[in-house]
C-alpha cells in the first residue's frame, strides 16, 4: 500500500504529464467554449461534508451571485466527464437531471485534486425522496413521470449505481451519475504515463482499452435492455412502461453537432481521445437502440 504522500506525489506526476498532453493538443485548436465552462477565480470554495464514492467534495458559491452554488466533484477523473456527458443528454430530452458545468482552474489550484473540475448545481435544502415518496405524493410532484424516466436512463448507460433523486418544491431532479457510461478513473489516468511496462507501451495501451470500452459487446447490451425492461415491467405498475422508455426514443434525436459540441468542452479539458470515446460510445448506443424490440405497452 501506499502512503497518503506516495499517492500525493503520483497524483502531481499525472497532473502535470496530462497537462502536457492538453498543451500540445489545445495549441492550435479553436474551441467554441460553451456558457458551461466556469471560472474558479469568480467563485469561493468550502468543504462539501457529504463526500461519498465520488471523492472530497466542495461547496462553491458564485462571488456576483450567492444563490449560484455547485456541488464540486475534482478528485476522480472520470466525474466530470461522465457527469457533464450526463447532464447535457438529460436536459436535451427534457428530464430533469441537475445541471453541470466545467470549472476552468485558473486560481486555487492547490485546493482540486485534478484539473478534472465540475460542478453540479446545488439546491438549497432539498430533500432526498425515493419511489414511494413519489409514488404517494404524485400531485406535490410536477415531473414526477421524471422517476421512470430516471430508471430507464440507468439502463439506458449501463449504470453502476443506485440513484439519487432530490426534490426542491415542485420538481424532483437526479444527481450524481459518475458511474454511468464504461469509462472510469482508471483507464483515463493511464494516459498520463509514457513509456513501456513489460513490452507494453502504457499510453497506447490506454488508448486502445478506451476505443475498446467506446466500442462495447453490443449483443451483451441488447440482452441487458431486454432484462431490465422485463423486471420493470414486473414489478412497477405497466402504465409507467411508457415514461420508462422514453430516454431510448429521445435519445435518437438528439443532434449529432450537439454532441459533438459537448465533446468539445469535454476536449478542452481531457485528452482527446476521451471526446472521441463518447462520439463513438454514443453512436454505438444508438445503433443498439434501433435493434432492441421495445415494447409498446
Amino acid at each position: 500500500m501506499y502512503s497518503v504522500q506516495q499517492l500525493g506525489r503520483i497524483r502531481n506526476i499525472e497532473r502535470e504529464q496530462l497537462r502536457k498532453i492538453k498543451e500540445i493538443e489545445n495549441a492550435n485548436k479553436k474551441v467554441e467554449l460553451l456558457e458551461d465552462i466556469l471560472d474558479t477565480k469568480d467563485f469561493t470554495f468550502e468543504k462539501y461534508s457529504a463526500a461519498g464514492d465520488s471523492g472530497s467534495l466542495l461547496l462553491a458559491t458564485s462571488k456576483k451571485d450567492k444563490a449560484e452554488k455547485y456541488i464540486v466533484k475534482h478528485e476522480y477523473y472520470d466525474c466530470a466527464c461522465n457527469e457533464y456527458m450526463y447532464s447535457k443528454i438529460a436536459n436535451e430530452m427534457n428530464i430533469n437531471v441537475a445541471p453541470v458545468k466545467m470549472f476552468s482552474v485558473t486560481n486555487k489550484k492547490n485546493i482540486f485534486k485534478s484539473d478534472f473540475v465540475c460542478g453540479i448545481k446545488y439546491y438549497e435544502d432539498a430533500q432526498r425522496v425515493g419511489y414511494k415518496y413519489i409514488e404517494n405524493n404524485k400531485e406535490q410532484i410536477e415531473n414526477w413521470k421524471d422517476y421512470f424516466k430516471f430508471k430507464g436512463m440507468e439502463s439506458l448507460f449501463f449504470e453502476a449505481d443506485d440513484i439519487e433523486i432530490i426534490k426542491k418544491d415542485k420538481f424532483i431532479y437526479r444527481i450524481d451519475t459518475t458511474a454511468a457510461f464504461t469509462l472510469s478513473h482508471v483507464f483515463i489516468s493511464h494516459l498520463a504515463y509514457e513509456g513501456e511496462y513489460d513490452g507494453i507501451d502504457i499510453r497506447k495501451f490506454a488508448y486502445d482499452r478506451i476505443i475498446k470500452l467506446a466500442n462495447f459487446n453490443k449483443e451483451f447490451a441488447l440482452k441487458t435492455w431486454t432484462a431490465a425492461i422485463e423486471e420493470f415491467k414486473e414489478h412497477k405498475d405497466t402504465k409507467y412502461l411508457q415514461y420508462y422508455l422514453e430516454p431510448f426514443k429521445l435519445f435518437l434525436n438528439i443532434d449529432e453537432k450537439k454532441i459533438e459540441k459537448w465533446c468539445d468542452t469535454i476536449c478542452y479539458f481531457y485528452p482527446n481521445i476521451i471526446g472521441e470515446y463518447y462520439k463513438i460510445y454514443l453512436e454505438n448506443i444508438k445503433e443498439c437502440i434501433k435493434k432492441v424490440k421495445l415494447p409498446t405497452e
